[in-house]
């Protein structure tokens, strides 16, 4: 009977641990098959995210550089052209001069397949590269939330030298006039109404597309001329020099072949021209090279609002 007993606790103990060994098993297989299904998974996603990487097609194009002090203004146009959206996360920019980099982080610019974004005037970039001239050559990209590089378009403005021929050797952006008030120069606003019972800087991009490359210095002569039709009241914004939103000391405002530059006029009120419309021209006097310089821009037409 002992021996009985004794058979059947083997036997017994035997399947205990048959089955304790088949649990291990089937959850050491559970294990590696849901190891299995998470690694398949993430190749998956990394394969998906390499597809839709190569899908990204973004053109940056129309860039311009305009710095003040250590900040780099950048100014340009992208466009998605690829079948998918795109998110666009850093901008980077290389002083070519000093060779130092500067980036933003901050920028969040969303595109849907074919949408295109311009930013500039108030949607202008910003990136803090110490050291950096308005003499310098930069280059830039973005990197997209997919990690993919877009470079920029080198800038090509030449083609519409001809169109400023007639004229003289600077050209102005007409779509970057803007005004500030006295007490806040880092806020510009884009219209052709001024309020003339406030203290106001007059601004706008003016480009040196002399082709013989030629550097142009504008001096204190240099104004922003107003008058009133069927009148002899008349005012002027002379040219100033603003640096982080601060009126400096002016001396000169240098103009680089080909690279547009934010000139500052003023301050002024004109108060005693309120109410009315009128023609605005652009004076500008100094120096081409070593030689006298003098241009009439005939430029907008703005409201001399009294309120």
């Amino acid at each position: 009977m002992i021996r009985n007993s004794k058979g059947v606790s083997g036997i017994i103990a035997s399947i205990f641990l048959v089955m304790i060994i088949i649990v291990i098993y089937f959850n050491v297989f559970m294990f590696l098959l849901n190891r299995s299904a998470t690694y398949q998974e993430a190749i998956s996603d990394v394969n998906q995210r390499d597809l839709e990487s190569s899908y990204e097609k973004i053109v940056v194009s129309n860039v311009n550089y305009t710095v003040a002090e250590d900040k780099v203004l950048v100014e340009g146009t992208v466009k998605n052209n690829g079948p998918i959206p795109a998110q666009l996360i850093i901008l980077w920019v290389l002083d070519k001069n000093v060779h130092k980099y500067g980036y933003n982080n901050s920028i969040c610019i969303n595109l849907k397949p074919g949408e295109t974004y311009q930013f500039s005037n108030s949607n202008s970039l910003i990136v803090n590269i110490d050291g950096a001239s308005s003499t310098h050559e930069f280059s830039a990209w973005f990197v997209t939330s997919r990690g993919n590089l877009v470079p920029f378009q080198e800038q090509s403005r030449i083609i519409i030298a001809s169109l400023a021929k007639g004229l003289g050797y600077i050209a102005m952006d007409f779509d970057s006039f803007r005004y500030y008030l006295v007490e806040n120069l880092s806020q510009p606003y884009f219209s052709f109404q001024i309020p003339v019972r406030k203290e106001t800087v007059l601004g706008v991009y003016l480009t040196n597309l002399d082709s013989s490359h030629r550097t142009i210095n504008l001096t204190e002569y240099s104004c922003i001329w107003v008058s009133i039709p069927d009148s002899n009241a008349m005012s002027s914004w002379k040219i100033t020099k603003v640096v982080n939103g601060t009126i400096v000391n002016f001396d000169y405002v240098t103009l680089e072949y080909g690279r547009p530059t934010l000139v500052y006029f003023g301050p002024n009120s004109a108060s005693q021209l309120a109410d009315n419309i009128a023609a605005a021209n652009i004076l500008l006097y100094g120096k081409i090279g070593s030689e006298d310089y003098g241009q009439n821009i005939p430029f907008i037409a703005i409201y001399l609002s009294g309120k």
